[in-house]
């Protein structure tokens, strides 16, 4: 079995090697087929040529170490490398699979020339961050509508506007603004004369396992006091 080295232990006899024979090899270190030369000298003479095969060595779990960091989704496959001292295209190469979604991903080893075999690895893909919304506040201008404004946030897809009689949010109404750029919205529909808890948060989009399109909601920025209603 492949070990790195030069195989020179093929030859078993009663003779005294470099006294009654020398013994040369060829092709004695890789996997394959390799040639041993036994040559007779003093009392002994005639040459002897034999082969022996060099098989490929099993791939095992030392050989390589994964870095656990978890990776963070950004619609690219992620296609991290594991530490190992074999040679990536030489002794092994790596396959991924599910490495592009949130969930749990899977690097398939795979050896190559000396050596043989496969081993799985897997690292987890988790949902990606999203920044907290800034500058977040909502005045009453005109009867039963409330404006909503904050500060553009970058990186992120758009942004969750939530609002409700109740500190807590219970019973709460959900607006959704798709587009990074817009900054302010009017909520029609209001109860005059009442007041308004309202609070907004960036999102992002990401896929799951199973390929469904779902949103990563950021921490929602509240605005600081109830607003009334005109």
């Amino acid at each position: 079995i492949y070990s790195g080295e030069a195989f020179e232990d093929a030859v078993i006899s009663e003779l005294i090697k470099d006294v009654d024979y020398t013994v040369e090899y060829e092709n004695n270190v890789d996997v394959g087929e390799a040639t041993v030369i036994i040559t007779g000298i003093g009392n002994y003479a005639e040459t002897i040529v034999k082969t022996f095969a060099i098989s490929q060595k099993a791939i095992d779990q030392t050989m390589f170490k994964i870095d656990k960091t978890l990776r963070e989704y950004t619609g690219k496959a992620h296609t991290p490398e594991l530490e190992s001292n074999l040679s990536k295209g030489v002794d092994y190469v790596l396959a991924y699979t599910n490495n592009k979604n949130v969930g749990k991903a899977t690097i398939t080893v795979i050896g190559i020339g000396n050596y043989q075999g496969k081993l799985n690895y897997t690292f987890t893909i988790k949902k990606p961050t999203v920044k907290k919304v800034k500058g977040v506040k909502a005045t009453s201008t005109k009867t039963k509508t409330l404006i909503v404004k904050w500060k553009k946030t970058s990186g992120v897809k758009g942004y969750v506007i939530q609002y409700s009689l109740k500190k807590n949010f219970k019973g709460k109404k959900v607006i959704t603004v798709t587009k990074q750029k817009t900054v302010k919205k009017l909520i029609k529909k209001l109860k005059s004369g009442k007041k308004y808890y309202v609070r907004v948060a960036a999102y992002k989009n990401y896929k799951n396992a199973k390929g469904k399109t779902l949103k990563a909601i950021g921490q929602f920025a509240k605005v600081k006091y109830a607003v009334k209603v005109k």
